[in-house]
Protein backbone atom coordinates (compact mmCIF):
# COMPACT_ATOMS: atom_id res chain seq x y z
CA UNK A 1 0.00 0.00 0.00
CA UNK A 2 1.27 3.45 -0.85
CA UNK A 3 1.92 5.92 1.90
CA UNK A 4 0.16 9.15 1.17
CA UNK A 5 1.75 12.50 1.74
CA UNK A 6 -0.41 15.44 2.60
CA UNK A 7 1.00 18.70 1.30
CA UNK A 8 1.24 21.30 4.05
CA UNK A 9 -0.38 24.55 3.05
CA UNK A 10 1.44 27.59 4.30
CA UNK A 11 -0.05 30.65 2.68
CA UNK A 12 3.19 32.63 2.93
CA UNK A 13 5.11 29.92 1.05
CA UNK A 14 2.27 29.49 -1.42
CA UNK A 15 2.27 33.16 -2.34
CA UNK A 16 6.02 33.59 -2.82
CA UNK A 17 7.47 30.19 -3.70
CA UNK A 18 5.89 27.80 -6.18
CA UNK A 19 2.46 29.19 -5.44
CA UNK A 20 0.79 27.39 -8.31
CA UNK A 21 2.17 23.95 -7.52
CA UNK A 22 1.52 24.18 -3.78
CA UNK A 23 -2.04 25.37 -4.20
CA UNK A 24 -2.72 22.94 -7.03
CA UNK A 25 -1.45 19.95 -5.05
CA UNK A 26 -3.48 21.07 -2.03
CA UNK A 27 -6.67 21.41 -4.08
CA UNK A 28 -6.16 18.13 -5.93
CA UNK A 29 -5.44 16.22 -2.74
CA UNK A 30 -8.43 17.46 -0.82
CA UNK A 31 -10.72 17.16 -3.83
CA UNK A 32 -9.87 13.47 -4.20
CA UNK A 33 -7.31 13.88 -6.96
CA UNK A 34 -3.62 13.04 -6.85
CA UNK A 35 -0.95 14.21 -4.49
CA UNK A 36 2.42 15.65 -5.50
CA UNK A 37 4.01 12.24 -6.16
CA UNK A 38 1.22 11.24 -8.54
CA UNK A 39 -0.20 8.56 -6.24
CA UNK A 40 -3.97 8.49 -5.98
CA UNK A 41 -4.95 10.42 -2.87
CA UNK A 42 -7.92 8.19 -2.14
CA UNK A 43 -8.97 4.77 -3.27
CA UNK A 44 -11.12 5.12 -6.31
CA UNK A 45 -14.69 4.05 -5.85
CA UNK A 46 -16.29 2.26 -8.77
CA UNK A 47 -19.16 4.38 -10.03
CA UNK A 48 -21.77 2.57 -12.04
CA UNK A 49 -23.61 4.80 -14.44
CA UNK A 50 -27.15 3.98 -15.36
CA UNK A 51 -27.52 3.37 -19.06
CA UNK A 52 -29.09 6.32 -20.82
CA UNK A 53 -32.48 5.28 -22.21
CA UNK A 54 -34.14 7.69 -24.63
CA UNK A 55 -37.36 9.21 -23.30
CA UNK A 56 -39.30 7.74 -26.21
CA UNK A 57 -38.32 4.20 -25.07
CA UNK A 58 -38.88 4.55 -21.32
CA UNK A 59 -41.72 2.72 -19.64
CA UNK A 60 -42.47 5.53 -17.18
CA UNK A 61 -41.85 9.26 -17.14
CA UNK A 62 -41.62 11.64 -14.22
CA UNK A 63 -43.79 14.75 -14.14
CA UNK A 64 -40.86 16.88 -15.33
CA UNK A 65 -39.99 14.49 -18.17
CA UNK A 66 -43.63 14.15 -19.23
CA UNK A 67 -44.05 17.92 -19.27
CA UNK A 68 -41.12 18.31 -21.65
CA UNK A 69 -41.96 15.25 -23.76
CA UNK A 70 -45.66 16.01 -24.26
CA UNK A 71 -45.52 19.80 -24.11
CA UNK A 72 -47.96 19.97 -21.21
CA UNK A 73 -47.24 22.10 -18.15
CA UNK A 74 -46.11 20.47 -14.93
CA UNK A 75 -48.94 22.16 -13.04
CA UNK A 76 -51.54 20.65 -15.38
CA UNK A 77 -49.95 17.20 -15.10
CA UNK A 78 -50.00 17.44 -11.30
CA UNK A 79 -53.68 18.43 -11.51
CA UNK A 80 -54.32 15.33 -13.65
CA UNK A 81 -52.68 13.21 -10.95
CA UNK A 82 -54.83 14.84 -8.24
CA UNK A 83 -58.06 14.51 -10.26
CA UNK A 84 -57.49 10.87 -11.32
CA UNK A 85 -55.34 9.20 -8.64
CA UNK A 86 -56.34 5.68 -9.76
CA UNK A 87 -55.96 6.19 -13.51
CA UNK A 88 -54.39 3.34 -15.49
CA UNK A 89 -51.64 5.59 -16.86
CA UNK A 90 -50.32 6.46 -13.37
CA UNK A 91 -47.84 4.48 -11.33
CA UNK A 92 -47.00 5.32 -7.71
CA UNK A 93 -43.30 4.82 -7.04
CA UNK A 94 -42.64 5.60 -3.40
CA UNK A 95 -43.80 9.15 -2.83
CA UNK A 96 -43.58 10.06 -6.54
CA UNK A 97 -46.05 9.43 -9.30
CA UNK A 98 -44.84 8.32 -12.71
CA UNK A 99 -46.72 8.35 -16.00
CA UNK A 100 -46.83 5.09 -17.95
CA UNK A 101 -45.76 6.46 -21.31
CA UNK A 102 -47.78 4.26 -23.71
CA UNK A 103 -50.99 4.36 -21.65
CA UNK A 104 -50.72 8.11 -21.20
CA UNK A 105 -50.22 8.53 -24.97
CA UNK A 106 -53.41 6.52 -25.53
CA UNK A 107 -55.21 8.74 -23.02
CA UNK A 108 -54.00 11.85 -24.85
CA UNK A 109 -55.03 10.38 -28.20
CA UNK A 110 -58.60 9.75 -26.98
CA UNK A 111 -58.94 13.01 -25.01
CA UNK A 112 -60.57 16.02 -26.59
CA UNK A 113 -59.26 18.43 -23.97
CA UNK A 114 -56.56 18.12 -21.35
Amino acid sequence: MHELTVPKLNLNDAIFENSKSVLLSYILYYRGGYNVKGIPARKSIAVHKKPEVPVSERYTLSVEEAAIYYGIGQKRLRNLIAENPNADYLLAVGNRTQFKRKLFEEYIDNATCI
